[in-house]
């Protein structure tokens, strides 16, 4: 199995898959990081890809059960009992958030050196969920997105005066 692409289109907000040389015994997945404990919220692609081989095929949200894409999503393939992973990682609310915390600092010093923090974490976070994925620690991946969800929400109190 071969596979061409992965990837996040922006333009028509799609996920597109190209995957060549399938066996019938091959299975292919895509799933949010959120859900992959749970198999069952894996979205099985594998007839899919098997009638279009070699053919972009486009993954809208609604196929993976959400409103819009925002996560980290993995690519399983499964051939002959050996598991190939790819990610994607689509997550505008998180980088909204971090552009929203910079547009909010001051050019005062004071306030620079003391609102500028958070801003600067969320940054850090994002880069260490990108590092993550590139190495394949999806569990580590996981963990940041959960991380930016409750600092992007609002839902994280412990560190001082949070303003989204």
């Amino acid at each position: 199995m071969t596979i061409n692409k992965f990837e996040y289109n922006w333009e028509d907000n799609v996920i597109l898959v190209n995957i060549e040389d399938i066996d019938n015994e091959d299975k292919i997945y895509i799933y949010n990081i959120k859900t992959s404990g749970n198999e069952n919220n894996y979205l099985d692609i594998t007839d899919l890809v098997d009638e279009n081989e070699g053919v972009d095929i486009e993954i809208e949200s609604r196929n993976l059960k959400e409103k819009f894409f925002n996560s980290a999503y993995i690519l399983k393939a499964i051939s002959d009992n050996k598991s190939t992973y790819k990610s994607i990682l689509v997550i505008p609310k998180y980088e909204k958030c971090a552009l929203n915390k910079l547009a909010n600092l001051s050019t005062c010093s004071d306030c620079l050196e003391e609102l500028s923090i958070p801003a600067i974490n969320i940054f850090n976070i994002i880069e260490a969920l990108k590092i993550s994925l590139d190495l394949g620690y999806f569990n580590e991946a996981f963990s940041f997105i959960n991380t930016l969800d409750k600092v992007c929400e609002g839902d994280c109190r412990d560190c001082g005066n949070y303003k989204l």
